[in-house]
């Protein structure tokens, strides 16, 4: 999602303390190629869309996608987070789920 490796895009763990956007995501390339190009995200953590991907953020020229599925991780509701982090698979199951009805549609 980042483009490059980690030496390049500074982000080396999942924190996302700081991350380098000269070096451009795919979203951007394809927004930047075609304006008119969909581009959606499809996610367990909000963090690849907000602070990978760096949607709206000027470091990314305000980059926009049309369409996100993401930020389950922080439904601790109907995903209560367990020891074994079992949650995790069922919001990935519920992330693939939504993503091949997307893609259908």
């Amino acid at each position: 999602m980042t483009g490059t490796w980690a030496n390049k895009h500074n982000v080396w763990v999942n924190s996302i303390k700081d991350p380098n956007y000269n070096y451009w995501t795919i979203f951007r390339y394809a927004k930047e190629h075609r304006r008119e190009i969909k581009t959606s995200i499809f996610s367990t953590w909000r963090d690849n869309r907000t602070k990978l991907v760096g949607e709206g953020l000027p470091q990314t020229d305000h980059l926009i996608l049309n369409y996100h599925f993401d930020g389950f991780e922080l439904d601790t509701q109907n995903f209560p987070h367990d020891e074994n982090q079992q949650y995790i698979h069922k919001i990935d199951e519920k992330v693939v789920n939504e993503a091949a009805r997307y893609i259908k549609a």
